[in-house]
């Protein structure tokens, strides 16, 4: 489930095109923010992009596959990973939070806790680029200076916000304006993502090219896209969560079961489990957000 929520993390934050202009130097945030969505096309052009959808090729845990992504404003998505292996659907509807499994089996969340609620707003919040709003009562942009991300100087913009902790940072290139790195903390979860392969879509310049690694783990993840369409028309039934399936699970006395060894370890649950006559720790996934 961390990984499924991390892809997800992963796909919103490349589908922010940016477009190539060289700059002067400037140390306003709003100004560099400003310049920054001139280079995108004009920040009534991005706010006008409501819906997107992307193939592309993903990498991840050594496992090499497929992903589609549908996404509609402000905080829709739908996304289809196949690691031939593996295969994983899951979306957002903006009333429930679904995965569907490699079995077909459905899981849903339909009650959030505090900190999912706060995030869910600060993220719709950021989708419609209220943060580009100096007066803004709920976002705090500040700049943190020049640093190199590699050998490209780059401005960096931190964006922290009143609703939660959640900061979130960029790295923007000082001569074009691209977007070289990006970080992402939220909690304890954070992780750097990388940008490249710039390429023009409708007057838009798109990253085809993202790399992210999570702090916690080292894990890194790269998608290559293949196409990109903005604006595309999307039935918002797409995002509804699929019928449920029937079980594919027996208990092998009764109806029930209990008194199940675990092991906490590093905040996981951890059940033993034979498979093939060979017993190995296998995570519980709580759901939990």
């Amino acid at each position: 489930m961390h990984q499924q929520k991390v892809l997800i993390m992963v796909l919103l934050a490349m589908l922010v095109p940016v477009i190539a202009v060289a700059q002067g130097n400037f140390t306003d945030p709003y100004v560099i923010l400003d310049h920054h969505f001139q280079a995108n096309g004009g920040l009534d052009r991005m706010r006008g992009e409501r819906t997107q959808y992307i193939e592309g090729r993903i990498s991840v845990a050594g496992l090499e596959g497929t992903i589609k992504v549908w996404t509609q404003k402000p905080d829709l998505i739908r996304n289809e990973v196949d690691l031939v292996v593996l295969r994983m659907t899951q979306g957002d509807n903006g009333k429930v939070k679904w995965t569907l499994d490699s079995n077909n089996k459905l899981q849903q969340i339909t009650n959030l806790d505090q900190a999912a609620i706060k995030r869910k707003e600060v993220k719709r919040r950021m989708a419609e680029y209220e943060y580009a709003d100096p007066h803004s009562e709920v976002f705090v942009v500040s700049f943190e200076g020049i640093q190199k991300v590699e050998d490209k100087e780059c401005y960096v913009i931190k964006i922290s916000n009143n609703i939660n902790k959640d900061v979130y940072t960029s790295y923007i290139n000082v001569n074009n304006m691209l977007l070289e790195k990006s970080i992402s903390i939220e909690d304890d979860k954070s992780n750097d993502s990388f940008y490249g392969d710039y390429r023009e879509v409708d007057g838009l310049m798109v990253s085809f090219w993202t790399k992210q690694i999570h702090h916690l783990t080292g894990q890194e993840e790269e998608i290559n896209l293949t196409k990109y369409i903005s604006n595309p028309e999307i039935s918002s039934a797409l995002f509804d969560p699929p019928e449920e399936t029937t079980k594919d699970y027996q208990f092998v006395q009764g109806n029930s079961a209990e008194n199940i060894p675990l092991r906490f370890v590093g905040n996981h649950l951890y059940i033993p489990v034979t498979v093939g006559c060979k017993e190995r720790l296998w995570i519980l996934d709580t759901g939990a957000g």
